[in-house]
């Protein structure tokens, strides 16, 4: 039974538990629906229900415009499956009953939507068997609708077999032993699986560190990126060892590896190390006929070795060309400043007394050792004080690697 609440009128029912309010507002309705703390507008020409509540409730309808109609019926069957008095939500399963699939096409009415159009979700049992889009069904057999206006299109329908199980396992494909000529239809007999796994190694064969003392030679496989390629890492001690590897990443160095790398790495057979090698040595020698000139008391570069990173021991035996020379001293000293002496104990001073002198004299001068960040030239410098005649410098300056950068 349906009770109109006109304009300016206000409507009042007790909604029994389970039951469904259903109210339907005109066309040129304006209302509201109230129940505790529900206040909702009520929308002209727009139908919309509440209830099947576990409880009774008291509503209100409210009408201030028009006329709206409500009343109060049972649960429809979708919505006693769904647990509640709300219409089915879209895309969920409606069932719509059966179907006789003898026409050997879905179907193409009797949905949940508008003058029952077929809507996603929508199912079917199967009445009478046939064929839907290429699938033979029979009856027990499901469809439901993917989509929305499936059609005819297969790709648009879900069909559930009621005789889905599964096929049991063939006896006469079962097999105790496997090889290359195994194929992937025959299946695994338990006796299989027990000499598969009595071939494993014993857990009584591991030490007390928890490895395998039996093992012998034993190989760890390899391979590449690819795949293609095998590699082994392989065990031939002939007395017992212990490697730990360190916890963290790195590539694992071969001997040609190390022996570019190691800081003692030098010769032992007496010859000449080469460039990088412990043991090192380079050397400038500037000889008296190519002297350098000196200007009184003023330090100039004799010769000078470019150095690259590393510790390296640098030497140097400084000399003097006296050209009928009246002079008072002569330093000389090893510098990585060209034209100056360097730190305090890196060069020597000699005092000197001679009047219009003609000679050549060599001096001792202190060794240097220095450890290098990066690449550095190291010079032999030297100075005179004089009065009278010409002073030349010549002499060697030498540095050996004691150590790797």
């Amino acid at each position: 039974m349906s009770t109109v609440v006109n304009q300016g009128q206000s409507g009042h029912i007790y909604l029994q538990a389970g039951k469904i309010l259903t109210i339907t507002p005109d066309a040129a309705a304006v209302g509201r629906a109230r129940c505790g703390s529900i206040n909702d507008a009520l929308t002209a020409s727009t139908p919309v229900s509440y209830g099947a509540y576990s409880y009774q409730t008291e509503w209100f309808i409210d009408c201030t415009d028009g006329a709206i109609t409500y009343s109060v019926g049972e649960q429809t069957q979708d919505q006693i499956l769904q647990g509640s008095g709300s219409a089915v939500a879209a895309g969920t399963v409606d069932l719509r009953g059966v179907y006789d699939a003898s026409v050997n096409t879905f179907p193409a009415t009797g949905g949940s939507g508008v003058n029952g159009a077929i809507l996603k979700g929508d199912t079917w049992k199967i009445s009478v068997g046939g064929t839907l889009g290429s699938v033979a069904v029979e009856a027990g057999d499901v469809i439901t609708a993917l989509i929305d206006t499936p059609a005819q299109t297969a790709g648009n329908w879900f069909v559930t077999e009621k005789n889905m199980g599964y096929t049991p396992e063939n006896a006469a494909n079962k097999v105790t032993s496997v090889s290359g000529a195994s194929t992937d239809t025959q299946y695994p007999s338990a006796k299989l699986a027990y000499d598969q796994l009595a071939l494993k190694e014993a857990t009584a064969n591991k030490d007390a560190t928890g490895g395998y003392a039996g093992l012998t030679l034993f190989k760890i496989n390899f391979k590449n990126a690819a795949n293609t390629i095998t590699n082994f890492f392989t065990n031939a001690t002939t007395v017992a060892r212990t490697w730990t590897f360190q916890d963290k990443d790195g590539t694992i160095a071969d001997l040609v590896d190390v022996a570019t790398k190691l800081d003692h790495t030098g010769k032992a057979t007496g010859a000449a190390a080469a460039a990088g090698e412990i043991g090192e040595i380079m050397t400038s020698t500037i000889a008296v006929g190519s002297a350098v000139s000196l200007t009184t008391a003023t330090p100039a570069n004799i010769t000078s070795l470019p150095l690259t990173a590393g510790a390296w021991e640098i030497r140097a035996v400084p000399d003097a060309n006296l050209g009928a020379a009246t002079i008072t001293d002569f330093q000389a000293g090893i510098s990585p400043t060209t034209a100056t002496f360097g730190a305090q104990d890196t060069s020597i001073k000699t005092p000197l007394a001679l009047t219009a002198h003609t000679d050549a004299y060599g001096f001792p001068c202190p060794t240097v050792i220095v450890n290098l960040a990066a690449p550095t030239t190291y010079y032999l410098v030297a100075s005179a004080t004089f009065s009278a005649g010409a002073v030349g410098g010549f002499g060697t300056l030498e540095a050996r690697r004691i150590a790797m950068a």
